[in-house]
């Protein structure tokens, strides 16, 4: 649970695209769609990283499990406002 552990509005932020003033997540705010349509455009494979469906760790429990339930249940738009929320 260490991402979980910072707590506090701080810890809804995630990671951000610059730290420090070095760029750490160039593609932040990049569209899966629109990577994927680069790379078709390129005639470039996609590859996925297969810790990424483990359900060992909590970050793909929250990706894959409750981000969708949750969804499904009370927000169709709920990745849409999590991420407008980490702005504020």
């Amino acid at each position: 649970n260490a991402g979980m552990a910072s707590g506090g509005m701080g810890g809804l932020r995630g990671i951000l695209p610059v730290r420090d003033g070095r760029i750490i997540r160039p593609l932040l705010d990049v569209g899966r769609s629109e990577i994927l349509e680069y790379l078709r455009r390129g005639g470039i494979s996609y590859v996925t990283d297969s810790s990424n469906r483990s359900t060992l760790f909590l970050r793909n429990r929250i990706r894959n499990e409750l981000i969708p339930e949750v969804a499904s249940r009370y927000n169709p738009r709920l990745v849409e406002t999590l991420c407008r929320t980490a702005e504020i």
